[in-house]
């Protein structure tokens, strides 16, 4: 898929590395699905970003391009699984209307529950999953962790069942667009002030999101597979997790011969975390989730990856690893202080140094929404109080305004005294000077003029 600013990359690697058919069958359903939506793709780029793999997907792409040009149908082997079949599948209770998302695992598609006429999204498991026992069981594995997810932000499950080698399951439908999109509309706002609504609009929303995952993650559930393609935000800008098909349930040990095996890559690239690439499943935990919304939110404000994902798988997995992304106040102006400190702490390459959970981000999100300390910076007490002071930055302002009042209001009390007194001690040196008083009394700075009057001369 190639995005903006970035350039193409497989969406999701689940394979070993040596599996090279099954990378091939990847990066053709990258390349199958830019062309089935209408995006234009840069085919020497698209083969450069897949240079170990180019020889055959060369070979494959012509294909494609000489059946396109005779107008006929696409051969199988030069397409993703199924997607020759131009009908849908017939699931009884429900009309399969049109294609919504097609991935590596199954083919999403919006229905119609026949027996309540409700609206909703039927994901069908590839045949060629179907097939495989470890691909079926992430299937099923995924509507039991769905199920088991109750959360305004977490799409719902309402079924789930298999008619011959088709397995199936019916959720909510979000009538929306996948979260990249949705932050791309909002971040092409122009004024400083729209800027700065647009930039809070999608703190908001990212707060949801932190939240969605750690109600996952308090059911012992780990997504892997964050990437806005698995956020839909709806026509409300109510944002939405979807796609558990990679989820881990870490309260359960899952032996060798189960869903994962050692050495095998789980995820979507770009949105992994060092500990994902480098150290394989074992080494996932909460924080790795806690990464990928990092990449997400740091992708969502700026528009750009923390790094550059473009090339070799291996040269993108040494980007994660190692490279240390530029501050997003360096992209965009407008980021700045609290909101890149809670970015790059998400991105740290040490699990132990980012959020310990999802929970403790959209906390901070929302403390910066508020305008109050962030967690990321209490160790700091210049900073807290600087922010103490922002945040009573009204009734300081009203303070000082009071006591200005309070000081003007004395001064002008003072230099009318003063004036009154020195009339009297002109009036008092008058009446010497005529000898119209026996004695001069004496006269302090604060004797009131008014009450104390100089005796004048019988």
């Amino acid at each position: 898929m190639t995005r903006a600013g970035d350039e193409s990359y497989p969406e999701r690697t689940t394979t070993a590395a040596s599996d090279r058919g099954v990378r091939v069958a990847a990066a053709l359903d990258e390349y199958w699905e830019s062309i089935r939506s209408g995006r234009e793709i840069d085919e020497v780029q698209f083969l450069a970003t897949h240079s170990d793999l180019a020889a055959e997907l060369r070979v494959q792409i012509a294909v494609i391009r000489a059946m396109d040009a005779l107008g006929g149908n696409e051969p199988r082997s030069a397409l993703p699984p199924d997607a020759g079949h131009h009908s849908n599948p017939t699931i009884p209770g429900y009309k399969l209307g049109a294609e919504i998302h097609r991935g590596g695992q199954g083919v999403v598609y919006e229905a119609v529950q026949a027996s309540t006429g409700r609206r909703v999204a039927v994901k069908v498991c590839h045949a060629r999953s179907s097939s495989r026992d470890d691909e079926l069981a992430r299937f099923r594995r995924e509507v039991e962790v769905l199920a088991g997810l109750c959360h305004p932000n977490i799409v719902t499950i309402h079924d789930y069942g298999a008619v011959e080698d088709c397995h199936y399951y019916a959720m909510e439908f979000i009538a929306g667009e996948p979260l990249d999109r949705w932050c791309d509309r909002w971040r092409s706002m122009g004024s400083p002030r729209e800027l700065g609504d647009s930039i809070a609009a999608r703190v908001a929303v990212f707060a949801k999101v932190g939240d969605a995952v750690h109600a996952a993650h308090l059911r012992g559930v780990i997504h892997r597979d964050l990437k806005p393609g698995n956020v839909r935000v709806s026509e409300s800008g109510e944002p939405y997790v979807l796609d558990f098909g990679l989820a881990k349930l870490f309260a359960v040990e899952e032996d060798a011969a189960e869903l994962t095996q050692t050495g095998q890559f789980i995820g979507s690239v770009p949105w992994s975390a060092p500990e994902q690439v480098d150290g394989g499943a074992a080494r996932v935990d909460l924080r790795t989730d806690v990464y990928a919304l990092g990449v997400m939110l740091y992708r969502g404000l700026t528009g750009r990856h923390p790094y550059d994902v473009s090339g070799s798988i291996r040269r993108v997995f040494e980007q994660i690893v190692s490279v240390e992304p530029l501050r997003p106040s360096a992209l965009v102006p407008a980021i700045r202080g609290d909101l890149d400190v809670i970015v790059l702490k998400c991105l740290r390459k040490p699990p132990a140094e980012r959020y310990q959970s999802a929970d403790d981000l959209s906390r901070d999100l929302r403390h910066y929404l508020a305008g109050e300390p962030i967690e990321a910076r209490r160790g700091s007490l210049a900073y807290l109080f600087r922010r103490r002071l922002w945040q009573r930055r009204v009734e300081l302002a009203i303070a000082t305004l009071a006591m200005l009042v309070v000081g003007m209001v004395c001064g002008w009390y003072w230099s009318a005294r003063r004036a009154a007194i020195a009339a009297e001690l002109k009036e008092e040196a008058n009446l010497l000077g005529a000898g119209r008083l026996v004695t001069p009394r004496e006269t302090f700075f604060w004797r009131d003029p008014f009450l104390s009057r100089p005796t004048p001369k019988r």
